[in-house]
């Protein structure tokens, strides 16, 4: 167990910032993700104005999950679980930096760092499922293949934020003259040739995971989110 200093930090929901008598907050922690949650904190709100959405446990575990609940101690209620994150490892903060240098500057704008270590963790699943499976988390994962791993966190970067970029394109015709906006279906060719790209390097890739002698499948990247995701954008497009 990796015990000591873990700070987490949270963000502070729409029904929090519309009910002011939730004065408290409550941060909790566990061994299990499902189960245990222990009281670890009370504390203010807020601080002046501005919401407490930071808290550093000096008793934690760095494999501790945490959430926190803010609390009405006039009706003695509280709200859902909102999940609260640990602070970005050094290989974490790396990596988001150089992933950012593959986000759209009109994806950038609404993308935070935590929203790329989401990605990361979800290419990086997708890479242990990928046949042979493996079971690498962001510690223990190769340095040697960070490539592909960044590769696809770039193509499920896109893939989630492909539609808010589909829904606002348009075309507009008004006496001859014609306008049209159509970025998502650029963004779905990028996609497209990125994964192909990337199917051709996974497969050699995990050839070098393959538990001894044996024949090597030759199945495509099972992906079925994003090329599920890229048949309903590409209905989105047709529709302008």
């Amino acid at each position: 167990m990796a015990k000591g200093t873990v700070t987490v930090f949270w963000s502070v929901s729409d029904q929090v910032k519309a009910d002011p008598a939730f004065t408290k907050v409550r941060i909790y922690s566990s061994g299990t993700e499902q189960t245990g949650y222990g009281l670890v904190a009370e504390l203010d709100s807020k601080t002046g104005e501005d919401y407490v959405t930071t808290y550093t446990d000096q008793t934690g575990d760095s494999l501790f999950f945490y959430i926190v609940r803010y609390y009405d101690p006039i009706s003695n209620s509280q709200t859902g679980i909102i999940t609260a994150f640990q602070e970005l490892t050094p290989r974490e903060v790396r990596l988001i930096t150089q992933l950012k240098t593959f986000v759209p500057a009109v994806m950038a704008q609404t993308t935070t760092d935590n929203d790329l270590r989401q990605v990361l963790l979800l290419a990086l699943n997708s890479f242990n499922i990928y046949p042979p499976e493996t079971g690498f988390d962001v510690m223990t994962f190769p340095r040697s293949y960070e490539a592909p791993w960044l590769q696809l966190s770039q193509i499920t970067f896109l893939g989630y934020r492909y539609l808010g970029i589909a829904i606002r394109d348009f075309n507009y015709s008004d006496n001859g003259q014609s306008l049209t906006v159509d970025r998502g279906s650029k963004i779905d060719n990028i996609m497209s040739k990125l994964l192909a790209d990337y199917n051709a390097t996974i497969k050699l890739v995990k050839l070098n995971f393959v538990p001894g002698p044996g024949v090597v499948g030759t199945n495509m990247l099972p992906f079925p989110n994003l090329r599920g995701q890229l048949n309903v954008l590409d209905i989105f497009n047709s529709i302008g």
